[in-house]
């Protein structure tokens, strides 16, 4: 009976460290950029590849935006291996309106609405209505920190806007969790003005994500534990009979 209870600790034990160190399901990959709008721009973003998803945190860091051209309105991605047929599953973030000179935005009820997701030479576009050739205005830009007291005219023309921070689910057949992302490029303002090469940055330094999606044990790892807790179980019940 020794033996059999130092088996089932050393399982239990061996199951417990694979929960907590093994592989996990998704790897995010970080990437930021500052400077080189016609006046300031900043923005990171966090990207997570898994089992047919693809999870995109975008961050618009440049405070007090001069104008629409600093706001930040697509991004395009270049993952390892090809792409399927990408479509986004989700999209969200807390929306303002705001009027050039304000100290805050206004709160906005409901969630975004005019991104989209397609794919040119490779690479995965993830842009608000407006940019490059999809028809409309081009509402829903990501905006900076408040305040907007140094802004012109032309921030009150695209409202609302994502307050911040906008994350996006992308579904795609192709995409796995081994999948790297080995660059990304953002754009600002609505034509888009300006495109910038991304720089992979380090989480937790200045203008870089902090964190991605929640780790999650492999299912082997949960399956041992489950089987030595079951073994426990069944112990127990033999000897309290």
């Amino acid at each position: 009976m020794r033996k059999f209870h130092g088996f089932l600790a050393g399982a239990i034990a061996a199951g417990c460290l694979l929960v907590a160190g093994g592989p996990a399901n998704a790897t995010p990959f970080f990437f930021n950029v500052t400077g080189g709008c016609s006046e300031a721009c900043a923005a990171n973003a966090v990207i997570t590849p898994g089992a047919g998803t693809l999870t995109v945190v975008l961050n618009d860091t440049e405070a007090d935006p001069r104008s629409a051209g600093d706001v930040l309105s697509s991004i395009e991605i270049t993952p390892s291996g090809t792409l399927g047929t990408p479509t986004l599953t989700t999209q969200a973030g807390s929306l303002i309106d705001v009027t050039p000179g304000a100290s805050a935005g206004t709160p906005i009820a409901g969630s975004p609405t005019h991104w989209g997701v397609g794919t040119a030479s490779g690479q995965l576009v993830l842009e608000t209505a407006g940019t490059f050739a999809v028809g409309g205005p081009p509402i829903n830009m990501i905006i900076g920190p408040a305040p907007y007291t140094n802004s012109n005219s032309s921030i009150g023309n695209f409202n609302p806007y994502i307050d911040g921070t906008g994350t996006f689910t992308i579904a795609d057949s192709a995409i796995t969790a081994d999948t790297t992302i080995t660059a990304v490029s953002f754009d600002f303002g609505t034509g888009p003005d300006t495109t910038l090469p991304g720089s992979v940055c380090t989480p937790g330094t200045p203008n870089c994500g902090t964190s991605g999606p929640p780790l999650v044990p492999e299912p082997s790892a949960l399956a041992l534990v489950g089987s030595a807790l079951a073994m426990f179980g069944f112990v127990w019940r033999r000897r309290s009979v």
